[in-house]
């Protein structure tokens, strides 16, 4: 398992989202409660854009994953760190939801965390 507990996630029936190739039936998931959307950025702690292009639509549970990260990027932050971050997804087909995220929170310039996040 990886760090802070993120490991792989095997693909079922039910958490393939393959067929799901457009923002208008991610939200409709979104809105029975089947994904959710989760800032790249988050606006609250760094500044991040509430707009689309700073939004992906992620199976349950992958924003408290990423909460996780971000808490370390605050943390680096208030020691007085410089701290960096980017967030890769990755898609299957032409789905609009990621099926793989990999995120590295740099500190000082150096990637001091790279992890993971296997959705589907």
């Amino acid at each position: 398992m990886g760090l802070f507990g993120i490991g792989k996630k095997k693909t079922t029936s039910e958490n393939n989202y393959a067929n799901i190739d457009s923002f208008e039936k991610a939200r409709a998931l979104v809105a029975q409660g089947r994904l959710e959307r989760m800032y790249i950025v988050s606006p609250s702690l760094f500044g991040g854009s509430e707009a689309d292009d700073n939004v992906l639509y992620v199976p349950l549970g992958t924003s408290a994953r990423k909460d996780e990260l971000d808490a370390q990027l605050v943390q680096w932050a208030e020691e007085g760190h410089k701290i960096g971050f980017n967030c890769n997804p990755e898609y299957k087909d032409k789905s609009v939801v990621p099926s793989k995220i990999t995120i590295i929170c740099k500190c000082d310039g150096t990637a001091a965390v790279t992890s993971t996040l296997e959705l589907w």
